[in-house]
């Protein structure tokens, strides 16, 4: 087979056909978030402020903090406790959907799409839920990161971190019971968003399923409000439910439910925005970083009110390729 006719598959950066190995690359696969989240800056913001030594890297649930929660701890530790639970709602889906009690639990092969430090993996591995676990994330520095937290917690054996883009996975179809994520689609747009349901759709197992949250506009949203969020992470326009709904019912999906908690996304921008501002020079960002961070920080917090969805999607492949 030639290289140009593997390169229009789309299926995987790496395929062996015999003895040889083509290895290619798609340019509308990569991202404006590859350059930004290992730049110098982004690492130490996402470090330091919003994942922490608890290495979380996504949106918390504020509403099942507790009232000694909300009133003892320090901001910076109802981010994490709040992000912490959220992971623990997406672990509880999978348990639900995934491992029904009266079957044996020999462990689940599990996909993460934009995994960042990995810590939803390795909190499954911790918890016995995973037969053999890949996280897929574009950033070369956050993955590295993901292999060294890893290999402490001893799970380097089990959980594998591929630097790619997840519109394009090597891993083999029909291989997976489930493909997680939180709040890493909404980067690509909803028409790539698409893309990636095909993608999950081959490498899930009949009868697998997909379970992630997003960030996510509402369907009827202000664009004039919306456009400053457009602006900041380079789209024209964000997914909806409604797109992800039938982008999976067009591929074979079906059981599809949400579980949205959507004023949770200003109470979190909110509390980082008010660390960043108290402790961005303390940690060594840049000027230039803390004053494009307040800015963005402050869009989120006051305009995703009526125009932001949050919260968790699951849909199940109930179709063979």
């Amino acid at each position: 087979m030639k290289s140009n006719d593997l390169s229009k598959t789309g299926s995987s950066h790496i395929r062996c056909d015999s003895l040889a190995i083509f290895v290619w690359f798609d340019k509308s696969n990569t991202s404006n978030a590859k350059g930004y989240y290992d730049s110098d800056d982004a690492q130490n913001f996402y470090n330091k402020i919003w994942a922490g030594e608890d290495e979380l890297f996504h949106v918390g649930r504020y509403d099942l903090l507790t009232s000694e929660e909300k009133n003892v701890f320090p901001i910076e530790q109802q981010i994490r406790r709040a992000e912490e639970l959220h992971e623990l709602e997406l672990m509880n889906k999978i348990r639900h959907y995934c491992l029904p009690s009266s079957e044996t639990n020999f462990g689940l092969r599990v996909v993460d799409l934009g995994c960042g430090y990995g810590s939803l993996l390795r909190r499954l591995y911790k918890e016995g839920m995973i037969w053999k676990g890949t996280g897929v994330d574009i950033s070369l520095k956050m993955c590295k990161e993901a292999r060294k937290r890893n290999q402490i917690v001893a799970a380097s054996n089990t959980i594998e971190i591929l630097e790619q883009s997840y519109l394009q996975i090597s891993v083999g179809n029909e291989s997976v019971d489930v493909v997680i994520s939180m709040d890493s689609l909404l980067h690509v747009g909803p028409e790539r968003q698409r893309a990636v349901i095909k993608e999950v759709y081959r490498m899930l197992r009949p009868g697998g399923w997909m379970i992630f949250s997003d960030i996510m506009q509402n369907d009827n949203a202000d664009s004039n409000e919306m456009q400053p969020i457009y602006d900041r992470l380079n789209l024209s326009n964000m997914g909806t439910i409604s797109n992800y709904k039938s982008a999976l019912e067009e591929n074979g999906f079906a059981n599809f439910t949400t579980d949205l908690h959507s004023d949770n996304i200003s109470k979190h921008y909110g509390h980082v925005l008010d660390i960043t501002q108290k402790k961005g020079h303390e940690i060594g960002l840049s000027d230039t970083y803390i004053k494009k961070a307040e800015v963005g920080l402050k869009v989120w917090k006051e305009n995703s009110p009526g125009n932001i969805v949050w919260g968790i999607i699951a849909a199940q492949k109930t179709n063979k390729i």
